[in-house]
């Protein structure tokens, strides 16, 4: 078991969650709003961060070029919009059920946020910093991309789809969409495992421990010796 989980399933309910200023990094955007922190960092070893942050105002203009030091990033837009942009001024509204994957390095700006912007973000690891740079120069190799719905592909079982992912981070995670279905879950041991409900409700099993996920919910979930 990695260091930081006292059991193979951590359930982390979003009615449970309070704001914090301490889930604020050294990214100033992030400071200026509402943040309310899973203490994910805290479940799973520093393998992970989440947070959930609601803009409590509209931002017309850009919040500047940066990028993170980390593995990856992913924001799951949950309501209102905000324009991205990671190379060559192809900028992309993404609203509510888009994904921002965002790999470690890969500069990104951002821009034209509605007043109801609210999204949830994971990082991975749990510790990583924000630094602030220049646009990229025209076909910059290291960037990020946005999926919704119309990218899922169909994965190993119904009801379960798979998000193409950036190259280089193949190896590395996998997405999985889960509408209707059951997924199977395969990794290595010690693998961590997310499941994190953006709408409706579903229930989750582990090491024969079940429990049922609501809006907003984030479940945990290593894998153990013997895990199916």
């Amino acid at each position: 078991m990695k260091p930081g989980l006292t059991k193979p399933m951590q359930i982390i309910r979003a009615a449970t969650l309070r704001p914090s200023e301490a889930a604020a990094d050294n990214d100033e955007h992030r400071r200026r709003h509402l943040i309310v922190s899973y203490g994910l960092q805290e479940a799973t070893g520093n393998q992970a961060r989440g947070i959930k942050t609601t803009f409590a105002e509209p931002i017309p203009g850009e919040l500047g070029w940066h990028w993170h030091d980390c593995l990856v990033q992913l924001a799951i837009v949950v309501g209102g919009s905000i324009d991205v942009v990671f190379k060559d001024a192809d900028w992309r509204t993404c609203r509510a059920g888009d994904i921002m994957i965002i790999p470690g390095q890969a500069p990104h700006n951002a821009a034209r946020v509605s007043g109801d912007y609210e999204y949830l973000e994971l990082t991975f690891p749990g510790d990583f910093d924000t630094v602030p740079c220049s646009s990229p120069a025209p076909g910059g190799m290291v960037t990020g991309t946005v999926v919704g719905d119309q990218d899922a592909q169909p994965g190993e079982t119904e009801g379960v789809e798979r998000f193409p992912l950036p190259e280089g981070l193949e190896s590395h995670m996998r997405l999985r969409l889960i509408s209707r279905g059951r997924d199977i879950v395969k990794g290595a041991l010690g693998d961590l495992l997310l499941t994190v409900v953006v709408a409706g409700r579903c229930d989750v099993e582990a090491e024969g421990e079940r429990s049922e996920l609501g809006v907003f919910d984030i479940r945990a979930y290593t894998i153990e010796l013997g895990s199916k």
